[in-house]
């Protein structure tokens, strides 16, 4: 049985504000392709304790996924994927207690992209994956403070009357930036969510007959005999993946803002943070080029001049798709002539926050400073 792990940036949605925190987990799956990818997911548990909900609890959640793949039979034509299948997904993760424990109150949607190497000739377009073991890495830090009760009882409705107050604030700081970039696309895709009508009937559910709840119980008889073989219809995922891929995609550079915020709360130190986003826009399998000047970085740094800043290294973010194929997370560009210049070609369409530094140096009064974050867009 082939084994997984996983590395999740997670943003919890609470009645008095919102939250971040590092989560984990290992699986057995049961596809037969090697594959590494992102995956982005939104859900939905309801607390055993009440109006609380712990991080011990949620340390101990195991999830069942029930995901689609619609892989391209064809090696991906350009950049570092290029001897790879790339592929999206759709997906249902369900979840229980522990390795083998009851069935909780709980469910996930999710999808993503990944690249693989096809050990047979046609991918197998369903799999289910097992999770074995689970853990909060870190967490629950607090990002932004509300109170969304005022907009009624249904917490769907009032999570959304709180981005909208975010993504409204106009705020001109580095946290009211990244908060606003991440309210901004989470506001538009719960709006829109497909399935929200089936969210809202299991929150207000009283009879336990509500479809998602019919769903968790059918769970529950399938985990008895947990035969992959034999996945009943119901518990494949209901969105096809280029559907629920086009509706989530924004939530990757959404959470990488938000813990954006994160990382500067946690920041006692006196380094510079740059009050912007710079938004580019690439088109898939393209040469895409971030640029780094001179003028950009005096802008920041104060009694400097740009002329100060030739030969100083540019830490770039790599590009998740270049990460996939590398497991290389920083590429570091020399200024040369006045700037500097990070190339990648991507595949995907999705969405994604790329952040881009110096290192503390004497020439920045040994302050680290973090660059203008750039967001990158793909055209379809």
């Amino acid at each position: 049985m082939p084994e997984g792990e996983s590395y999740a940036w997670v943003v919890h949605f609470a009645p008095e504000g919102m939250y971040v925190s590092l989560q984990g987990g290992e699986c057995l799956y049961s596809g037969v392709d090697v594959n590494a990818g992102f995956d982005f997911f939104y859900g939905i548990v309801r607390s055993p304790d009440g109006d609380r909900i712990t991080t011990k609890y949620l340390g101990d959640l195991s999830g069942m996924t029930f995901s689609s793949s619609a892989f391209s039979k064809a090696a991906v034509p350009v950049g570092p994927a290029s001897n790879l299948s790339i592929g999206i997904s759709s997906a249902t993760t369900f979840y229980k207690l522990g390795k083998s424990g009851p069935i909780q109150p709980a469910i996930q949607y999710g999808t993503g992209f990944s690249v693989t190497y096809a050990l047979i000739s046609i991918p197998i377009p369903f799999s289910v994956s097992l999770g074995t073991k689970s853990w909060v890495e870190a967490g629950f830090y607090p990002i932004a403070a509300w109170d969304i009760w005022e907009s009624g009882d249904d917490p769907v409705d009032a999570i959304l009357y709180g981005l909208d107050c975010v993504r409204k604030s106009n705020g001109t700081a580095f946290d009211d930036i990244n908060l606003a970039g991440f309210a901004e696309p989470m506001y538009t895709m719960i709006d829109t969510f497909p399935l929200n009508t089936e969210i809202k009937e299991f929150i207000h559910s009283e009879s336990g007959d509500s479809a998602i709840e019919q769903l968790i119980k059918e769970v529950g008889e399938w985990k008895e005999t947990s035969d992959t073989s034999n996945l009943p219809e119901k518990l494949k995922p209901q969105i096809l993946p280029p559907k629920m891929h086009k509706v989530m995609k924004p939530i990757q550079s959404a959470t990488t803002c938000a813990f954006e915020v994160g990382y500067y709360y946690g920041d006692k130190s006196d380094n510079i943070y740059a009050d912007c986003i710079e938004e580019i826009t690439c088109k898939p399998g393209e040469s895409c080029t971030l640029v780094v000047t001179t003028d950009e970085i005096a802008e920041w740094v104060p009694d400097s001049s740009p002329s100060d800043f030739e030969g100083v290294t540019i830490v770039f973010d790599v590009a998740p798709e270049n990460y996939l194929a590398s497991q290389v997370t920083e590429e570091r560009v020399q200024i040369e002539n006045g700037k500097a210049e990070y190339e990648f070609r991507s595949n995907s369409t999705t969405p994604i926050l790329l952040g881009v530094r110096i290192d503390r140096c004497a020439v920045t009064g040994n302050r680290r400073v973090e660059l203008c974050r750039r967001k990158i867009t793909y055209s379809e």
